[in-house]
């Protein structure tokens, strides 16, 4: 739990030596040179800057199927990228456009 009553799950994706390489498919442990699963955890674990923050002011948090939504969207950019094929990735506001298009919003209703 960070200061402000967030609960934080103890895993690589609350890290703070996490790097995200593939932008959301790859976790890799920057303290052990190591490519991690994402459940993984270690005696280096550190709680990252964001979520020791979550919580804080007008913050919002993004609902499970926005963030699934963008999974799936990166992913298929990397296996167009394995296939040789030459893609731009999305950007970012544009994937949060389509799917508030879609789904309404990318926040969860508090």
């Amino acid at each position: 739990m960070n200061r402000f009553g967030v609960s934080i799950t103890q895993c690589c994706a609350s890290c703070a030596f996490k790097e995200l390489t593939d932008v959301v498919s790859e976790r890799t442990c920057t303290k052990r040179s190591k490519t991690v699963s994402p459940h993984t955890v270690c005696c280096h674990w550190q709680m990252s800057a964001n979520l020791k923050m979550a919580g804080l002011g007008n913050g919002k948090i993004k609902c499970k199927e926005y963030l699934k939504y963008l999974k799936s969207e990166r992913e298929d950019e990397r296996l167009a990228r394995q296939l040789g094929l030459k893609i731009t990735p999305k950007p970012i506001a544009e994937i949060k456009a389509a799917f508030e298009a879609k789904y309404v919003s990318i926040y969860e209703k508090l």
